[in-house]
């Protein structure tokens, strides 16, 4: 609905500036506006029951406990997540470089428990996916 009353708009002025009508009708006309909600969100309570049905004995247990955690801590997207990789990682300074919409680059903070997890990770099961798998992003 939004297009058709821009459309209508701007080919009524048309009109007019041609002096085809002595008026515009759709002057009046105001664009629809859609509501805009933010997106809903876990709470404290749901997320840590999130991370503690993750068995982290399982094969990828540790792979998503850091995925989650990292998830939570820091905000980024699921897009940002996949494409993460080893080298724009620094877990001294606990920074991961991200490459987001619109391609472009931030710095995003990493939390303490998001660092632990991703540690375990790296050194415990990505070496074992690495086997079956080339590449170098973060998550296999």
């Amino acid at each position: 609905i939004k297009l058709i009353v821009v459309a209508l708009k701007i080919f009524f002025r048309f009109l007019l500036g041609k002096g085809t009508v002595r008026r515009n009708p759709t002057e009046t006309l105001s664009l629809p506006r859609i509501e805009r909600y933010l997106p809903e969100t876990l709470n404290e309570i749901q997320a840590e029951q999130l991370l503690e049905a993750i068995d982290t004995k399982a094969p990828l247990g540790l792979r998503d406990r850091a995925m989650i955690e990292l998830l939570y801590a820091s905000g980024l997207r699921i897009s940002e997540l996949a494409n993460a990789r080893l080298e724009h990682f620094n877990a001294e300074e606990r920074i991961l470089r991200v490459v987001g919409k619109g391609n472009k680059t931030r710095l995003v903070p990493v939390g303490r428990k998001a660092c632990e997890a991703l540690a375990g990770y790296l050194s415990t099961e990505r070496p074992k996916l690495l086997s079956r798998r080339t590449g170098n992003e973060i998550f296999l």
